[in-house]
């Protein structure tokens, strides 16, 4: 699949899960879960704002999204993952 430039607009607005503050250290699959969740939270947005809403779909979406958020609770970065789409959810509004 070719990402169009719908695509890299909606990458721009991913905050970078790479990069803790110096006293916290995240290992890279925590890291990896925590941006998964920001992408999928984002396509939530997205899809949920399209004239062309598939249900089906946005349903995979959210369950996709639940999924992740239990990862990256069993990654031991729950709290940042609840902040992350707490703060995801502040920014579109």
């Amino acid at each position: 699949m070719v990402p169009s430039t719908e695509d890299s607009a909606v990458q721009s607005e991913i905050p970078d899960t790479t990069s803790a503050p110096a006293h916290v250290s995240i290992d890279p699959l925590a890291s990896h879960f925590l941006g998964r969740l920001a992408e999928l939270e984002s396509l939530r947005q997205t899809y949920e704002t399209s004239s062309h809403l598939d249900s089906v779909l946005l349903q995979a979406v959210k369950k996709s999204i639940y999924s992740t958020l239990r990862d990256c609770k069993e990654a031991g970065v729950g709290e940042e993952a609840e902040k992350l789409l707490i703060d995801l959810a502040t920014d579109k509004s």
